[in-house]
């Protein structure tokens, strides 16, 4: 399955200072997420108007529940209910790559709210994309 999140410019910045890695964190909404699930990395670019972005693709290892009472709380994390542990082997973040398809998709135009479910063909298209970007040096 794949699916899109979205991330905030500050999100972005909390990974430039080491918070996280690869680990994507979030509400209940999350727990849907099984190993090999390939979660898209989205944020805007600054222009006239938003403009889509990649700058992800991590393949879920496990979705965990997150509270007080496990050994591995993180307080930074509180409010999160969900931490999803991507493969470090299969996932990385980069910088922020224009990805304008994206913007023709209902997702994009939704309020984002937790994660988007994609379709076979949206996912090929981000495939592609990625491989394009990664392909050209980007």
């Amino acid at each position: 399955m794949h699916c899109i999140v979205f991330e905030s410019s500050r999100e972005q910045d909390e990974r430039h200072e080491g918070l996280d890695e690869l680990d994507l964190w979030g509400g209940i909404e999350l727990q849907v997420l099984k190993r090999g699930d390939v979660i898209w990395v989205v944020t805007r670019l600054a222009h006239e108007r938003p403009v889509p972005a990649l700058c992800g693709r991590l393949c879920v290892e496990s979705a965990l529940r997150h509270s007080s009472d496990h050994p591995n709380f993180q307080p930074l994390r509180a409010d999160c209910g969900m931490r999803v542990v991507a493969a470090s082997s299969r996932s990385i973040r980069c910088d922020p790559f224009r990805c304008e398809v994206i913007a023709s998709w209902k997702v994009w135009r939704s309020p984002f709210r937790g994660i988007g479910f994609l379709n076979a063909d949206q996912g090929a298209a981000l495939e592609d994309a990625w491989a394009e970007n990664r392909h050209t040096g980007g």
